[in-house]
């Protein structure tokens, strides 16, 4: 499993629209940046900024990871190739996990490093707190990228359609915190708190721990994220191993 790992994550970095997606998000943090130093410069107006540019670039790179990671599998049936040379469906599926996990964490660390040498070389003047501000934002968009592919999953190998799985992608990524929102005005949710129960509202509550020194914040990221994903890779293996594949 461990070369079919190698193989899959070599491919994904060569692929020329995953390269692309990433060099636009890039240019759009540069562009931002580069605008923002004509006017009032300091660290707490690049690291505002940036968060914002985060939004759009998040959502993007989101769906270019989870397009990267499982739709060249269905598309191009080696899927089915794979299967038949003997990998179990499981050891299938875990696999493409751990895809997503490298990928998503390679990708979200570049742009991170990115925008961190971006602000040195431009010389805002970022202090700790702003640095552990603009962190934590990108920590937070990079579970929720994982944890929502991970969940996409559960659509993509119950269906096998690569449009309907990147469409639930892309509505979690872009909206979820808008529809807990939502959740959240519902009394018996909102006076039990059950949103910090929810993954969206769960890498809230941790994000702001964290900001607050607290480190439960680290715990309770790990076990939002542990707790998808767990959910998503045995509800997706018992849809997928129903399944029949055309060979």
């Amino acid at each position: 499993m461990k070369d079919l790992i190698l193989a899959d994550v070599t491919r994904i970095f060569r692929k020329p629209t995953y390269r692309i997606v990433l060099l636009i998000c890039l240019g759009l943090s540069l562009v931002w940046a580069i605008r923002a130093r004509l006017n009032v410069w300091n660290g707490y107006t690049f690291v505002t900024g940036q968060a914002g540019v985060l939004k759009i670039a998040g959502v993007i790179l989101g769906i270019s990871i989870y397009l990267s990671v499982y739709a060249d599998e269905f598309s191009s049936n080696s899927m089915q190739c794979l299967i038949g040379h003997g990998i179990s469906r499981f050891r299938l599926l875990l696999a493409k996990f751990v895809d997503c996990v490298i990928v998503t964490v390679a990708t979200f660390l570049i742009y991170f490093f990115f925008t961190m040498m971006l602000g040195l070389g431009l010389g805002a003047g970022i202090n700790a707190a702003e640095l552990k501000y603009i962190s934590g934002l990108m920590m937070v968009w990079m579970f929720r990228s994982l944890g929502y592919a991970t969940f996409s999953m559960i659509v993509l190998y119950w269906t096998k359609n690569v449009a309907l799985a990147t469409i639930a992608d892309a509505i979690l990524l872009f909206a979820a915190g808008t529809l807990l929102s939502f959740l959240n005005n519902i009394p018996v949710i909102k006076f039990l708190h059950m949103n910090t129960y929810i993954f969206e509202g769960m890498l809230t509550v941790a994000n702001s721990s964290i900001q607050l020194g607290q480190a439960s914040g680290w715990l309770w990221i790990l076990f939002a994220i542990a707790k998808i994903c767990v959910f998503s890779i045995v509800v997706s293996f018992l849809l997928f191993r129903k399944k029949e594949l055309d060979f």
